[in-house]
C-alpha cells in the first residue's frame, strides 16, 4: 500500500515537471519573436554618404598607376615622332606695312574766295566713288578675288601654291580660280596689329622659306596696284566732269571755283602716277624665319605625352579590381 502512494506521488510530480517545462518552452518562444521583429515605428538610418575621392586619394591611385602612366606617355611620345614624320615643316614669312604717306589732295583746302567753293566741293564728293580709307581698303583687298585673280596669272605663284601641303601623304590641288585663290588667301594670309599703331604685320607659312616671302611681297604690290589704279580711273572720271563742266560756266566766280577743283584733282593724278606704293607702305621687307615655325615641336610632344599619361590613367582605374 505504501509502495503503490509513493509511486503515485512520483507520477504526479513528474507530471507537474512535464508541465511546467511545457510552460517556459511557450514563453522562450514567444520572446524569440518578439526580438526578430522590429517595432513598427522604427525607420532605418540614412546610409552614409559615399567618401569624396581627396588629393591624397589621386596621388595615391597615380602612383599605383605609375607603369600605366609611363606606358601611355610613351605612346603620347611615338605619336609625336610620327607626326614629325609625316608633317611637312613650314617657315613664316612676314612683312611690316604702314598707311602710306597722303597723297590725296581731296582734304587739302583750296585757295577761293567765293563762298560757291563749298557747294562745288559737296558736289564733288558725292561724285566720288567712295571714302573709305586707302589703307582700310588694301586690308580688305589684299584677301579678295580681284588680287587672287592676278596673282594666279603668275605661273611661279601656281607653281609654288601647288607645293603648299600640311603632310607628305597630302596632295591637295592648288586654288583654280579667283574664288578658290581668295578663299586660299583668308586661310593663309593674315594681319596680324602691332601694338596701339596703325601698322599691321602680315604673316604667311609655307614651305618655301624663298617663296613665302616672295608671295607676301607679290601681294601687297597686287593690292596696293589695284587701288591707285581705281583711284586714277575716279581722277580721271572727275577731271573730264569738271573740264565740261567748266566749259559750260560763263559765271567768273563759278569758273575760278572750277578751275581750282580741276588743278586739284590734277594734282591727284599726278601723284598717282609716281611709282610709290599708294596705301600701303613697307616699313619693313617681306623676310622669311631662319627656322620652321609649323609644327610646334615642343607644344605638340608636351600635349601628346599628356594625353597619353591622361589615358593611361583612366584605363587603369577603368580595370582596378573594386
Amino acid at each position: 500500500m505504501h509502495n503503490a502512494n509513493q509511486r503515485a506521488e512520483n507520477y504526479r510530480q513528474m507530471l507537474e515537471r512535464l508541465e511546467e517545462e511545457r510552460r517556459e518552452g511557450f514563453a522562450r518562444e514567444r520572446n524569440y519573436a518578439d526580438w526578430l521583429e522590429p517595432p513598427s515605428d522604427l525607420t532605418p538610418p540614412p546610409s552614409a554618404p559615399a567618401a569624396e575621392a581627396s588629393l591624397h586619394d589621386l596621388l595615391r591611385l597615380m602612383a599605383a598607376a605609375r607603369m600605366a602612366i609611363a606606358l601611355g606617355a610613351l605612346v603620347g611620345l611615338c605619336a609625336a615622332l610620327g607626326f614629325f614624320m609625316l608633317a611637312v615643316q613650314h617657315y613664316k614669312a612676314q612683312v611690316l606695312l604702314a598707311p602710306a604717306n597722303p597723297i590725296n589732295g581731296a582734304e587739302a583746302p583750296v585757295p577761293s574766295g567765293n563762298e560757291n567753293w563749298f557747294a562745288l566741293k559737296m558736289v564733288m564728293q558725292q561724285l566720288s566713288a567712295t571714302n573709305i580709307n586707302d589703307f582700310s581698303r588694301f586690308e580688305q583687298l589684299i584677301t579678295g578675288p580681284a588680287v587672287g585673280n592676278i596673282l594666279l596669272r603668275d605661273p611661279a605663284v601656281r607653281q609654288g601654291l601647288a607645293q603648299d601641303r600640311a603632310f607628305i601623304f597630302w596632295r591637295q590641288a592648288p586654288p583654280r580660280n579667283a574664288a578658290e585663290m581668295s578663299e586660299y588667301l583668308r586661310q593663309r594670309v593674315r594681319l596680324e596689329p602691332v601694338g596701339a599703331t596703325m601698322m599691321r604685320r602680315m604673316v604667311y607659312l609655307h614651305p618655301n622659306p624663298a617663296f613665302a616671302a616672295a608671295f607676301l611681297q607679290q601681294v601687297h604690290a597686287t593690292a596696293d596696284q589695284i587701288i591707285r589704279d581705281t583711284v586714277r580711273r575716279d581722277t580721271q572720271q572727275r577731271i573730264d566732269y569738271l573740264q565740261q563742266a567748266l566749259s559750260r560756266t560763263l559765271n567768273p566766280d563759278n569758273q575760278r571755283a572750277l578751275t581750282n577743283l580741276l588743278m586739284e584733282q590734277e594734282r591727284m593724278r599726278m601723284l598717282a602716277a609716281i611709282d610709290q606704293p599708294y596705301a600701303a607702305t613697307v616699313v619693313e621687307a617681306a623676310a622669311p624665319s631662319a627656322r620652321p615655325r609649323w609644327p610646334d615641336k615642343p607644344l605638340i610632344v608636351l600635349v601628346l605625352m599628356a594625353l597619353g599619361a591622361g589615358a593611361g590613367l583612366l584605363v587603369y582605374a577603368l580595370r582596378r579590381p573594386g
